[in-house]
């Protein structure tokens, strides 16, 4: 544990004594594919750090709809606003790979590391790029169409977008499958794409007219 700890930048100034308080606090959980770490609304037992997998953040909207928000990779933590909010978790987290979370009691991280100044504000640069990206999610999400969105998603992945799945698309864009395999048809018909499935582009300065 104390080796996982040491390789975490938040923690990299840590010495000896802060790391031992900080082991006694904290455990490691692992998650399978589609396993939630936590509900949306739950009361905040921990704050959590991803160090290995990939999670997705997926936001209620009316009934029992959900939004897709983020994907968290390696080397982040989670829910970290609890900490400086009285709030409950803000979105449901799940396991989009298998994953090896570090969990940390939070009443006792608050009392015990909170007059940490270097800490906390490695944690607020954390929440502001998070706050960037879901203002980024909201224009998008409000703004244009579906057809844009995913122009938009493969001019920013074009390097890999050969290897993403029409499925993962979807879930990134509040999607389904099905309108994406649609649309990248279309596409193809169109000439912006050689071949929807593997994506792959013909016309890069067509997809970007299409966003403009």
């Amino acid at each position: 544990m104390k080796d996982i700890l040491k390789s975490i930048r938040y923690f990299a100034a840590f010495d000896d004594e802060k790391l031992e308080k900080l082991v006694n606090i904290s455990r490691i959980r692992k998650l399978n594919i589609g396993e939630v770490l936590f509900y949306e609304d739950d009361e905040p037992r921990y704050v959590y750090y991803l160090h290995k997998g990939f999670l997705k953040i997926l936001k209620n909207q009316g009934g029992l709809k959900q939004v897709y928000i983020n994907t968290l990779g390696p080397g982040t933590f989670v829910a970290e606003l609890t900490l400086f909010e009285k709030m409950n978790y803000p979105a449901t987290t799940e396991a989009l790979y298998e994953c090896e979370v570090l969990a940390i009691d939070k009443e006792q991280f608050m009392i015990q590391f909170f007059n940490d100044v270097g800490l906390l504000q490695e944690m607020l640069k954390s929440l502001s790029l998070k706050v960037k990206y879901l203002m980024r999610s909201i224009e998008l999400e409000t703004t244009i169409t579906t057809d844009i969105k995913i122009a938009k998603y493969i001019i920013d992945n074009q390097k890999s977008i050969d290897t993403i799945r029409n499925k993962d698309i979807g879930i990134k864009l509040n999607t389904t499958s099905e309108t994406v395999s649609r649309i990248l048809k279309k596409f193809v018909k169109s000439g912006l794409l050689t071949s929807s499935s593997p994506i792959k582009i013909k016309d890069l300065e067509g997809l970007k007219i299409l966003c403009n």
